[in-house]
């Protein structure tokens, strides 16, 4: 699947990641999943791909007529990204997101031993999961982890969204300066006003939230270049999104004013 995906994107030009999901624990030994887990986070070390993502999460669902099944999340986690902005995370717990499921729709979590423990080492290999905050009636994705290498970028599916839309979006643009002709006498200044053309839906995903900032450069140069290779090149940088993982509170009693 890492093999198709590199193909996608270097020769068809399709920036896309992949959603997969992890089996079901069967070979646990006395109900205790520890092993399972390690094994788990030993076979996600041979993975280093950010555009694929693994849901490791089960559940028993409540279906259309009524009756339950066991599922892997995948799913779900799919219906989440459709109705989440890129830059999104569909584990943002705020109630108005929209992204807790119901305990009316998802039952309970499974295997029962999937607990905190197991769920956070599923994470920190670099899974996706589900679970439970206290103090919240919902269950919720706890990070949308991807399959990426040690120190990435794309971390996260709310990154690798983003980025595969910049891509999109910028090629659109860059496809439509094909064959233009440009003032040799002005190589740079003609250079960046076409540049100009490809930044303008970078600016859209900023007034959109979707981005912090952006800019685009043209390297300097390329008028030595450009009767060669009649290549343009310019490189874009731009600025993400913060996002709150976790929360602490230092708590303490103050002294009252005198």
């Amino acid at each position: 699947v890492s093999e198709a995906q590199k193909e996608l994107m270097t020769v068809y030009h399709k920036p896309c990641f992949f959603l997969m999901e992890a089996a079901y624990p069967t070979d646990e030994a006395d109900g205790d999943l520890s092993d399972w887990a390690l094994q788990m986070e030993a076979d996600r070390k041979r993975i280093k791909n950010s555009d694929i993502q693994v849901c490791a999460a089960w559940g028993r669902l409540v279906r259309l007529d009524g009756t339950t099944q066991i599922v892997n999340l995948a799913g779900l986690v799919c219906g989440l990204y459709a109705k989440a902005a890129v830059q999104e995370s569909i584990g943002k717990t705020r109630a108005e997101a929209g992204f807790g499921i119901p305990k009316t729709k998802l039952l309970e979590l499974l295997p029962a031993e999937m607990d905190n423990s197991i769920i956070e080492l599923l994470d920190l290999a670099g899974y996706l999961t589900f679970r439970e905050y206290d103090g919240l009636d919902d269950f919720y994705v706890y990070h949308t982890k991807m399959m990426s290498p040690d120190g990435s970028d794309f971390r996260y599916a709310e990154d690798v969204r983003v980025k595969n839309k910049i891509i999109r979006e910028t090629r659109k643009e860059g496809l439509l300066l094909l064959n233009d002709d440009i003032d040799l006498e002005d190589v740079q200044g003609e250079l960046e006003t076409r540049a100009k053309f490809m930044f303008v839906p970078l600016q859209r995903m900023i007034d959109a939230k979707e981005i912090s900032s952006a800019e685009i450069t043209v390297p300097e140069g390329q008028a030595e270049t450009i009767l060669e290779d009649e290549t343009m090149r310019v490189k874009i940088r731009y600025v993400s999104r913060g996002y709150i993982r976790e929360v602490e509170v230092d708590l303490g009693r103050a002294q009252p004013s005198e």
